[in-house]
């Protein structure tokens, strides 16, 4: 079963969400599910993965970040990376007051951008969640040649977009606060289980970007390349691969949090 949710943030917006309740009783187990770089909670890797996880009873929360798809805020002023590892608790908070889970056994997964954030969130507050994955995670900083950058810089915008959002206009001050960011850094400060997927194809990570994140976490830690590009979405035989090996890790990890 699946219901739409309202989420509201500490930022003053509220996040348009989905939840993903397993048929069996409660409370379920939790993973929050993060989309990537002005990716959208619909996309058809998300939406799969918390049908999976609903399957075999796992809850799943999925939702746009603030400024972007249905939530409140704007592209413009709102979306920010800051601003997504800020709104990530208060999904937490809102879960454990008012969604029929376990608070105990929570975990949090992303794609890409929000693979990062998973990661920084999972090192932010450890005390919240037991096991972590960064699918095809990015680095946290944008690396753009030296001529796109100043490029964005002089002009103060960049066009991105994607299937649902054909324009997608970013102020330079989306790439100023990014660049605060490391992923290598926040993969040394885990201390929960960790899963990292690269794709063998994967043009935007690579998978030796991948390892070196994953390289960097403390044990326990799992590295797993699937023959896919970045975009495995789009690629329904290495989506379902991803998806179970994805499932499985949950599953474990989320039952070790009852022992």
């Amino acid at each position: 079963m699946t219901k739409p949710l309202t989420i509201p943030t500490h930022l003053g917006l509220n996040l348009a969400a989905v939840y993903h309740q397993p048929a069996i009783p409660g409370p379920h187990p939790l993973v929050i599910l993060l989309h990537g770089f002005t990716g959208y909670k619909e996309e058809e890797h998300i939406v799969t993965l918390a049908d999976d996880l609903a399957a075999v009873g796992i809850a799943a929360l999925r939702f746009d970040a603030p400024g972007s798809g249905e939530s409140q805020g704007t592209w413009a002023d709102d979306y920010r990376l800051t601003n997504y590892i800020e709104a990530v608790p208060d999904v937490f908070s809102y879960g454990k007051t008012t969604l029929n889970i376990d608070p105990n056994r929570v975990a949090i997964w992303g794609h890409s951008l929000g693979g990062f954030v998973a990661l920084a969130c999972a090192t932010r507050h450890p005390d919240y969640y037991v096991a972590v994955c960064g699918s095809q995670p990015s680095s946290g900083f944008k690396i753009l040649p030296p001529d796109e950058e100043t490029t964005w810089q002089t002009t103060g915008w960049a066009i991105f977009g994607n299937s649902k959002f054909t324009e997608i206009k970013l102020p330079y001050e989306f790439f100023a606060d990014r660049q605060q960011y490391d992923a290598v850094e926040e993969a040394q400060k885990l201390t929960i289980p960790v899963l990292f997927i690269a794709g063998t194809n994967d043009e935007i990570v690579p998978p030796p970007r991948v390892h070196g994140i994953y390289d960097a976490a403390p044990e326990p830690k799992t590295y797993l390349e699937f023959p896919t590009t970045h975009d495995y979405k789009r690629d329904p035989e290495n989506l379902q691969k991803i998806n179970t090996a994805t499932v499985e890790f949950f599953v474990r990890s989320l039952k070790l949090a009852t022992n």
